[in-house]
């Protein structure tokens, strides 16, 4: 359903905190406009960030309607070391 990401979050505490959980994608929007229950994306990434997730990169399909990819912080240094072998292939 739209707008419910929040609710998403607190349904899935104990899948967040499993060592295997590691990327999250997830819609969000700059404010509550569109749905009643809707949680912002600032308020997602605090959520998230309880976690030990980051936010790493997003889209723009719409202005204030748009996807984020989040990353366990643990995971960030193996992935930039990652990516930065990918493009210097490429």
């Amino acid at each position: 359903m739209e707008g419910l990401g929040g609710k998403v979050i607190e349904g899935a505490n104990h899948i967040l905190e499993n060592a295997n959980a590691r990327l999250i994608y997830i819609e969000v929007q700059d404010n509550q406009a569109y749905y009643e229950d809707e949680s912002s994306a600032i308020d997602i990434a605090r959520r998230l960030a309880n976690f030990g997730f980051v936010p790493i990169a997003r889209d723009y399909p719409v202005a204030n309607l748009y996807n984020l990819l989040f990353i366990k912080v643990d995971d960030l240094r193996t992935c930039t070391t990652t990516l930065s072998k990918f493009w210097v292939q490429y």
